[in-house]
């Protein structure tokens, strides 16, 4: 009975995952593939499954044997955000007036992550705690290396 409790939450955080990837990658977000199959499907397969009965079996039991995957790899817990420093204040300024600058840095970024990205978590915009736990992490990241290459 656990098992099945585990997978319906799974299955939950994995849909509640895919719709809020889509807030901050909307451009991407119908190019994007996921372990061979678009998210757009996993939701509906994990979302209405009666729409789903004209798919092959092959492509189902791939979209069976990917939510474990995504849940795995892309589910973490919300990483602490800090306070913002005085660091990202003048950073996430100089980002915002300086094209060249921003450029420079889009240069190195992981192609999920923006300057705009940057520029939000930089400045603790509240769209931040919307997004998926995973990108925050990512930006995160992104925002420690760039420090490094400013300072």
């Amino acid at each position: 009975m656990t098992d099945t409790k585990d997978t319906i939450a799974m299955n939950q955080n994995v849909v509640t995952y895919l719709k809020k990837f889509k807030l901050h990658h909307k451009a991407l977000y119908d190019r994007l593939i996921i372990f061979g199959v678009k998210p757009n499907d996993v939701i509906k397969y994990l979302e209405q499954p009666e729409q789903c009965g004209n798919w092959p079996f092959d492509f189902v039991c791939e979209m069976a044997s990917v939510i474990p995957k995504i849940s795995k790899k892309y589910l973490i817990d919300f990483p602490i955000i800090e306070l913002q420093t005085e660091e990202d204040r003048v950073i996430s300024k100089l980002l915002r007036k300086n094209n060249l600058l921003a450029f420079d840095i889009k240069i190195y970024l992981n192609k999920m992550v923006s300057v705009n990205h940057l520029i939000q978590f930089m400045e603790r915009d509240p769209i931040i705690y919307e997004w998926n736990a995973y990108f925050v992490w990512q930006v995160s990241q992104e925002v420690i290396e760039v420090k490094e290459k400013l300072l």
